[in-house]
């Protein structure tokens, strides 16, 4: 059901009657849009106000022909369900931009996007250690040059802002060394650096997934080491932004399902109260 306010919000200050407020049935329309994202994997997602945001990601025909990458952004309406493809001003076609884009990270900070690392088709072998910005006013893109002890060039690994202008970046592979190390990014003076931790360090991976919280993030059930995926049903572990230190977190069993099974390349979603793992 669906409330028409209209004659309401343009009479100003005169007192409301019942007229105002009119009911009427909520009409669900079936569009079919026509202009929308080639299907992919290894992409990577946020929500950004009224719209999500899509980057990246990889795609091959059902016989493995056509692989390729993508470097544009998109974004969708959630109000209106609208793709909408941000192009680069004319002027700034050639700018800079990502091109190791399957399995990169991406989050927004104040009206702009921080992608870092990625791989491209031969993974392992075109991956990146590059961190780019994109405007999302001007759609533009611009490399960010980096100083200090940045992180080796990785994908499937995850970042998080710490809401205090920094990033922090964990775990990702070569395609061959596994890491377990945190790295650090100052988006104040550019300068990466390695964080030297203590506590229960988690096993070297990626395809892992992260969700933040008050003053740190979680490493949510398992991803994929150096040999098969982990498995750590039954924990997760938590990175504090202010001590370094890492906590392993003894879960509790669902009284029904009990503990999920161990698993990579999944997603999350969280709340303030709650995350969501699929």
């Amino acid at each position: 059901m669906d409330i028409d306010m209209g004659s309401y919000m343009s009479s100003g200050t005169e007192a409301a009657s019942s007229s105002d407020f009119l009911f009427r049935p909520f009409e669900i329309k079936e569009e079919i849009a026509t202009i929308f994202p080639h299907a992919r994997s290894g992409h990577v997602a946020l929500g950004y106000g009224r719209y999500m945001v899509i980057f990246g990601g990889y795609y091959a025909s059902p016989g493995g022909s056509g692989a390729r990458t993508f470097s544009k952004v998109w974004l969708k309406d959630l109000v209106t369900t609208e793709w909408k493809k941000l192009e680069p001003p004319e002027e700034n076609e050639f700018d800079d931009y990502p091109s190791s884009t399957a399995s990169t990270t991406m989050v927004a900070v104040d009206g702009a996007l921080y992608v870092f690392g990625g791989s491209n088709i031969s993974f392992g072998a075109s991956s990146s250690d590059s961190l780019y910005k994109f405007d999302i006013d001007s759609a533009t893109w611009k490399l960010i040059e980096c100083t200090g002890e940045i992180p080796m060039a990785i994908y499937g690994h995850s970042m998080c802002y710490d809401q205090q202008q920094s990033l922090y970046v964990f775990g990702g592979t070569s395609g061959v060394l596994f890491s377990d190390t945190v790295h650090k990014f100052s988006l104040t003076d550019h300068v990466w650096s390695e964080v030297e931790c203590t506590g229960v360090i988690p096993l070297p991976r990626y395809t892992h997934k992260v969700v933040p919280c008050e003053n740190g993030f979680f490493v949510l059930f398992g991803g994929t080491g150096p040999f098969s995926v982990i498995a750590e049903e039954t924990t997760i572990h938590h990175f504090s932004y202010s001590t370094h230190h890492w906590t392993q977190c003894q879960c509790e069993p669902d009284a029904v399902h009990g503990y999920p099974a161990c698993r990579k390349s999944h997603a999350v979603a969280h709340n303030s109260q709650c995350k969501h793992m699929f």
